[in-house]
């Protein structure tokens, strides 16, 4: 059980406390313009100030495999970073024809709310990996939570979005002055072992990209005798419903890629899942189907910077590391 303190008529302590007040309104302050709380940008400083002394020691969720591989691509991790937001999501406004048999649109809001917090999570990684002096961030998992307020309304959700990856810094590479501005890290969704890989190819990771969707599907007369059926059968209304889905996450996975100049996309990771819905008003369920697809963009190396795995070893062998991760 939690009880609240008394007053305090200590000058001291009514000092230190409205000194506490100020700092954490300016703490809020910072998230609402998109950035960091102060202590987090305090710990990131104070870390990145460790780097190359006695005292540096890194934390990461890299397993010994991804080490090596990073190590060998010719990086070195600095620390383990997270984004996250955590955004309203309104309520939708269905139109008038959704109680029209087999009627199919796009909802608006919940994709509006995955980008709003997906933007804002991952631009806090990205400024906690700047804070870091990092080049980029490998192995960023990202974890989305919807908390539902109610049951029967479609909308009126927290959406929740977090990203945590392993900062990482060329080997050599002298680091920047504690939290000076420069060119923006690159993001990726690629393990230790996947970014060592895409080295040797000669490809380097630019950015994440994601595409998502929620589409709804009114259920036909002729689509709701199918499922009363006792007979296996395709629901071809709720298949082309989910193509739907697909295809505009695509677009706009695609449209990002585009926009960032890249070559091309790698390790896309693709979740589908659907959801019956009930709307007040209106007999039958509708179907929603949630399509995401989040990968990362990459472009050439320049052959003047391409880095080549050396051909032989200090004792004359290369060293034998799996790619598999869970080896």
């Amino acid at each position: 059980m939690l009880y609240l303190s008394g007053g305090d008529d200590n000058p001291h302590v009514r000092k230190a406390r409205e000194a506490a007040r100020q700092r954490q309104q300016l703490s809020l302050l910072s998230v609402q313009e998109g950035g960091l709380p102060l202590n987090v940008r305090d710990r990131l400083l104070e870390q990145a100030r460790r780097q190359n002394t006695e005292r540096h020691c890194f934390t990461s969720d890299l397993s010994v495999n991804e080490l090596s591989l990073v190590h060998l691509a010719g990086y070195e991790p600095l620390g383990q970073i997270m984004g996250s937001a955590v955004c309203y999501v309104a309520q939708d406004w269905l139109p008038y024809d959704v109680r029209q048999d087999g009627f199919s649109f796009a909802l608006e809001s919940l994709p509006q709310a995955f980008n709003e917090a997906r933007q804002l999570g991952l631009g806090r990684l990205s400024q906690e990996a700047t804070l870091l002096g990092a080049t980029g961030v490998v192995g960023v998992r990202i974890e989305t939570t919807t908390h539902e307020w109610t049951e029967n309304d479609i909308g009126k959700e927290l959406l929740e979005f977090t990203a945590i990856g392993t900062a990482i810094r060329e080997k050599g590479k002298t680091a920047p002055i504690a939290g000076k501005q420069g060119s923006k890290p690159f993001l990726s969704n690629l393990s230790g072992a996947e970014f060592w890989a895409l080295q040797q190819a000669h490809y380097h990771p630019v950015d994440i990209v994601c595409g998502y969707t929620a589409y709804a599907h009114m259920p036909s007369r002729a689509t709701i005798s199918r499922l009363r059926s006792f007979n296996n059968q395709e629901i071809k209304e709720y298949t082309d419903a989910s193509y739907k889905a697909r295809r505009l996450a695509m677009s706009q996975l695609e449209a990002e890629a585009n926009d960032l100049g890249v070559e091309g996309v790698v390790g896309a990771k693709t979740v589908i899942k659907g959801s019956m819905r009930g709307i007040t008003g209106v007999e039958q369920n509708m179907m929603i189907f949630y399509f995401s697809c989040i990968g990362t963009a990459i472009a050439p190396i320049p052959p003047d910077t391409r880095m080549h795995l050396p051909t032989q070893h200090s004792r004359g062998l290369l060293p034998v590391i799996s790619l598999k991760d869970n080896l």
